[in-house]
């Protein structure tokens, strides 16, 4: 009986997608309608299966260059999924609340405290900024900086009830992976050889869903290595029987050309550039936390103020962000915003290292290993890159954070979560 009525609804979906494109597209032609009435089917779907959402997600978390635009909406996919995956999540949760008496709380809500201490330092940090850019400035605190905690680390968290669901997840994310390896392959064949070869994002049907900077693969690939070794861990004896007795051929066959490759790398002028272009963005970064050491100069100024420097447009012609969260934080949010950001990134990594050193030789521990290594890497990786704020960064730790919630750790085992 359950399965009929999961078919019928289904049913009932497919039939109302088909009468609103038909709809949409023979009567009433508008971008507007059209993204309304996507946004209530996606929001139905998303209230009977929240996971779809999630999955959807985990797909294409790494494409911030893949965006919805129509006129003065512009969004990345990634986030507009996002963001109608959490009105599903708070109405869902509601319902359940007002039938069935389930309550949402704290524990709901992982490193709250942290991140809280941190949003209070982003608002305080409007205090110092200039009226014509306070509005700017207030809508970067609500998305980019509490839209990265709710949608990527509160939805993952609370969506994502069982082993199964996570796993297909992180097979998502591997073939994902797969697919990134394949790109940057293909970028480094199609290089030409007067350039050095480096693995870079290339176009889909004309589109650069992560852009063109060779630093959107790795900053990916760094988090997506250790969740494939998740998968590979669970299979680990067929993996060592394969390939224990080649492992250091392997091993030698790519640290060889690794090796070349970085030479090249450090040899050529481009990055010698780059590396005086980081010093100015850091100079700056050091100069506007002397302006306001305690509040910072206010969250989203640094590229309004590089933006306003004549001599660096005309010296690197691109405005680029902070290259470091700890340069973006003591530039925007001062002293105090700065170390609520490392607090809370060292509050995530103190919980997942405590938990695998506390259940080293239980079957859970390569689990919560692999949960720890992606969060490490990407905030290693975002110490030196620009995607602090983003699902890049933050979908990993959600997932982290969610492996220890069902792996039922020391982090949860007082007061356990009873998922919806």
């Amino acid at each position: 009986m359950e399965i009929f009525k999961e078919k019928l609804t289904w049913l009932i979906l497919a039939i109302l997608a088909l009468i609103i494109i038909f709809f949409s597209v023979a009567v009433l032609w508008s971008g507007y309608i059209l993204f309304a009435l996507l946004f209530i089917l996606l929001l139905t779907i998303f209230i009977i299966k929240p996971e779809l959402g999630i999955y959807a997600i985990a797909f294409l978390y790494p494409f911030t260059y893949f965006e919805f635009i129509y006129r003065d909406i512009d969004v990345p996919y990634v986030d507009f999924v996002a963001l109608i995956l959490f009105v599903a999540w708070c109405l869902k949760s509601i319902y359940l609340y007002l039938e069935k008496g389930q309550k949402l709380s704290w524990k709901n809500f992982p490193a709250l405290i942290f991140m809280s201490l941190f949003v209070l330092a982003a608002f305080l940090s409007l205090l110092n900024v200039d009226r014509e850019n306070f509005y700017i400035a207030l809508k970067y605190v609500f998305r980019p900086i509490i839209f990265f905690y709710l949608m990527y680390v509160i939805l993952p968290f609370n969506i994502i009830n069982n082993l199964k669901k996570l796993f297909t997840t992180f097979k998502i994310m591997f073939v994902l992976g797969i697919g990134l390896s394949i790109m940057g392959i293909w970028s480094i064949i199609l290089t030409p050889s007067i350039q050095l070869k480096r693995a870079t994002p290339t176009a889909i049907f004309s589109i650069y869903p992560m852009g063109t900077n060779h630093n959107s693969l790795a900053e990916v690939l760094v988090c997506l290595i250790p969740i494939a070794l998740i998968l590979f861990w669970y299979e680990r004896d067929v993996f060592k029987n394969i390939f224990t007795s080649y492992l250091p051929y392997l091993s030698l066959i790519l640290l060889a050309p690794i090796i070349y490759l970085m030479y090249k790398l450090f040899s050529l002028g481009v990055v010698a550039r780059s590396d005086v272009n980081r010093l100015d963005l850091i100079e700056l970064a050091f100069t506007l936390f002397k302006n306001h050491p305690l509040f910072g100069n206010g969250v989203a100024t640094f590229t309004i103020v590089l933006s306003q420097a004549k001599w660096y447009i005309i010296e690197y012609g691109t405005i680029l962000d902070a290259h470091g969260f700890i340069f973006k934080t003591i530039a925007e949010t001062g002293l105090f915003g700065t170390l609520s950001f490392i607090s809370l990134l060292s509050y995530i990594l103190y919980i997942l290292l405590k938990t695998y050193l506390a259940n080293k030789k239980a079957p859970n521990a390569l689990l919560i290993l692999g949960g720890f290594l992606a969060v490490a890497g990407g905030i290693a990786f975002q110490l030196f890159n620009t995607s602090y704020f983003v699902a890049k960064l933050w979908l990993p730790i959600g997932l982290a954070l969610t492996i220890l919630k069902l792996t039922d750790s020391y982090f949860f085992r007082k007061n356990k979560i009873h998922d919806k």
